[in-house]
């Protein structure tokens, strides 16, 4: 009987376990050698295990073919399948050469006897360890087989693993009933396209900060399986690589869950490269410490204090998500191996090419994600069961800012290491790393997960005057910015503030830029991607009063050298929202948009005319502007200095000006020095004349990173237009959003029990009666449950 099976029944039967040979151990594994026959192709190869390389439990038997290894759990193979999940990994970096002086690289599956096309449960649980020669285009022999050594682990279903070996009924088919499932169930599985699954483990509420799945393709073929946390953090995504890497094959996969703390694990994800000289980057870990290093293209050392290749078994897997939107991530098409170096490992990603290009040693592309990920664990002290999913604090609920600087090193190369940069400052309590680079392209990771639309949307400004890349052979110029999620996460995009003559490299442009994300379930009136109408969006809030109670911030959504212009409406009732493109022209893009009230917490906000007169704004005693000169502006908020954070600033289309961005800079003395930058047309660029400064009718607000805005003790449910206040104008806000949806009978009874309370705030409004098609909608909604709305 297997030891862990043995432990599991003695602890079934409130018994103690006696010490015989050794520790009875939970997961079982090895590293397991692999010797070429006499024709590496064609003879049988030695395969074994090196004295102290494996737990107990953990056997290999003679191999079945070449780049074919039987392994066996115990006494007994032919239950293994059912009861647990084998993963492996290779375990060597090179190449071997077959009899032809061929060289192949290699993948790495898990597959049964009878894996090819499953109609029914297998009839032999054994696991086979299956090695292929995988990649396009390398002059490689046809037998598809190749010979390496190995890493396994077997995580047995006993000890509380979430994982599984997926079967499907024909070839390319959905995983089916026959599958080997624990802790998750096929409705978990999900497929939203052939050869990419989505894995829904319970329990996780954010897939990229709470623990890595790994994963292995489990059929005897040259494919190999990616994974990685979806870009909103709802799922894991594994997508099956057939051996030209550049596309999918719909195949059964092997995967397991590790929660990042789960005792005698030492586990990593790992963005690729960013800066100068494209160091790894740690997104999220746990375990013991660690160092990792980049040592050349597609070449990491990785380094555990008191351990190595020798002390344990090293998993690993290629990150990269599948987005519907954009297709497969470079990332995900990169070959992931390891093999010793002395005490550490040396790790490659090797990029697999495509029928007409080489496998070639590639430095993982600086996606907005994991390049890889690494779960480590000793012999002498292996895991049992996973540990418990760690808590992580939701986006959606806060308001986080951030100041970056961007350095660019050669202004001829639009990726790294052509430019780095790093966040300067920051929401005290989260950890920012500033790792997507590429010219014009950026984006930032907060405590390892880059923002999604679904945790809220990010406003930025450029926090810098002019800009010269000019010694670096970039551009000098004024900067803009917009920011969009194509469904990869949130991307900042930096351009000039001059149209380029439609030159790509001239327009996108590096410059330093702060930002701030608020969060989707935060209380304020906001939207992204809002779509025009008929050449502008009009914004039109219940109750509020667009040229005295607030501000509108508007900002160009998605990766765009196009900028937004928002003006009040003469009698209040709303914004016009227009956008221009990188010239004087109107143009229709989608807007991200932010309604803040003066009432609100913590704010610094106002209008302010082309003079530097502040039209209305939050309390003026907090703040001085003054007009400096013409189109520059010096903004003064006591014990507030640029580095402490976000200043968002929308021009407005006041007086026939309608052509001007916006940036600003850090003052002497700490003061926020604003620009109106006047934009030139494509005929003035061409008669090379330079974008001036020009006075600028606009609006202003201070998010402080550590004192962010908030409806705070002013706040309550019921205060529908947000003024601070729970009123008769309330009431009408909730009769106006009723009809749409927006808002239901349970709403109603906020507002009046909040109007009434000791709680809300004083009004000599009396209370008006509800319409009876209002006091209808109440009843009714009473029937079905209240529902509470912020």
């Amino acid at each position: 009987m297997k030891s862990w099976r043995r432990r599991w029944a003695a602890t079934l039967a409130g018994g103690s376990l006696a010490l015989g040979s050794g520790p009875l151990l939970a997961v079982e594994m090895a590293n397991i050698t692999v010797v070429d026959g006499a024709i590496p192709e064609v003879n049988l190869p030695a395969v074994s295990i090196d004295p102290g390389q494996a737990t107990p439990n953990f056997f290999v038997d003679p191999a079945l073919g070449v780049g074919v290894y039987p392994v066996r759990i115990g006494e007994d193979s032919t239950d293994d399948f059912f009861n647990g999940v084998l993963l492996t990994t290779i375990r060597e970096n090179h190449a071997r050469t077959n009899s032809l002086g061929q060289q192949w690289f290699v993948a790495n599956s898990v597959a049964l006897a009878d894996a090819h096309s499953p109609t029914s449960a297998p009839s032999d649980g054994t696991f086979r360890v299956i090695v292929d020669a995988v990649g396009s285009g390398n002059g490689y022999g046809t037998s598809g087989v190749a010979n390496a050594d190995v890493a396994a682990v077997y995580f047995p279903f006993s000890e509380g693993w979430i994982g599984g070996t997926t079967r499907s009924g024909a070839n390319g088919g959905n995983p089916n009933a026959f599958s080997s499932l624990n802790g998750i169930a096929l409705s978990d599985i999900t497929t939203p396209f052939s050869a990419l699954y989505y894995l829904d483990v319970p329990g996780v509420e954010d897939s990229r900060r709470q623990g890595l799945v790994f994963a292995n393709h489990a059929k005897n073929e040259d494919n190999y399986a990616a994974v990685a946390p979806s870009a909103d953090g709802n799922h894991f995504v594994v997508s099956i690589h057939h051996s030209n890497a550049g596309n999918l094959e719909a195949d059964p996969f092997a995967f397991v869950y590790v929660p990042f703390g789960t005792p005698n694990v030492t586990m990593a994800s790992v963005h690729g490269a960013s800066g100068l000289n494209e160091q790894p980057t740690v997104m999220n870990s746990s375990g013991s410490a660690f160092t990792i290093v980049r040592e050349g293209a597609g070449t990491y050392r990785l380094s555990i204090p008191g351990q190595s290749p020798t002390s344990g078994t090293l998993l690993m897997n290629s990150g990269g998500t599948y987005a519907l939107t954009g297709g497969y991530s470079q990332t995900s098409r990169h070959l992931i191996t390891h093999q010793a170096d002395g005490n550490d490992w040396i790790i490659q990603t090797t990029d697999m090419g495509n029928s007409t290009t080489p496998s070639f040693a590639q430095t993982p592309a600086a996606d907005r994600g994991m390049a890889f990920q690494f779960a480590f664990m000793p012999f002498s002290a292996p895991p049992t069961g996973p540990g418990a999913n760690p808590v992580v604090e939701s986006f959606k609920d806060k308001v986080l800012g951030f100041n970056v600087d961007v350095v660019e090193y050669d202004g001829s190369l639009n990726d790294v290491p052509g430019l780095g940069g790093s966040v300067t400052s920051g929401t005290a309590g989260y950890r920012f790393d500033f790792l997507r680079q590429n010219r014009g392209d950026f984006s930032v990771a907060i405590d390892g997960a880059f923002p999604a639309l679904s945790d809220g949307i990010l406003f930025a400004s450029v926090n810098q005057g002019l800009r010269d890349n000019s010694l670096t052979g970039g551009e000098r110029a004024y900067g803009m910015i917009a920011a969009g999620d194509a469904g990869g996460g949130w991307e900042f995009a930096t351009h000039i503030a001059d149209p380029g003559l439609g030159v790509a490299s001239s327009v996108e442009f590096n410059v330093n830029f702060s930002a701030v994300l608020i969060g989707g379930d935060t209380p304020f009136h906001k939207a992204a991607n809002a779509a025009q109408s008929g050449g502008q969006l009009n914004v039109s809030l219940p109750g509020v009063n667009a040229l005295s109670d607030g501000v509108l911030v508007a900002q160009v959504w998605g990766n765009n050298d196009d900028y937004a212009v928002a003006t009040p409406a003469s009698d209040g009732s709303g914004w016009a929202v227009t956008t221009y493109d990188n010239n004087t022209g109107q143009s229709n893009m989608t807007v991200n948009w932010l309604y803040l009230p003066y009432t609100a917490e913590n704010l610094v906000a106002g209008r302010v005319t082309t003079d530097g007169d502040v039209l209305a704004s939050t309390n003026p005693a907090g703040f001085t502007l003054v007009k400096e000169a013409p189109g520059t502006y010096l903004l003064t908020i006591p014990g507030k200095t640029p580095a402490d954070g976000t200043l968002l600033l929308t021009p407005e289309e006041t007086g026939g000006l309608n052509d001007n961005v916006l940036v600003y800079d850090t003052a002497p003395g700490g003061a926020f020095r604003i620009f109106g930058v006047d934009m030139v047309s494509y005929e003035e660029k061409s008669d090379l004349i330079f974008p001036t400064l020009e006075d600028t009718n606009f609006t202003f607000a201070f998010i402080d990173h550590n004192a962010a805005p908030t409806l705070g003790g002013s706040y309550l449910e019921a205060d529908f237009n947000q003024d601070g206040i729970v009123d008769a104008a309330d009431l009408a806000a909730w009769q106006g959003a009723y009809g749409d949806g927006a808002r239901d009978g349970s709403d109603f009874l906020t507002w009046q029990r909040q109007y009434n309370g000791a709680s809300a705030t004083a009004s000599t409004a009396a209370v008006p009666e509800p319409a009876a098609w209002g006091l209808a909608a109440v009843a009714g909604a009473a029937l079905v449950g209240r529902r509470r709305r912020r």
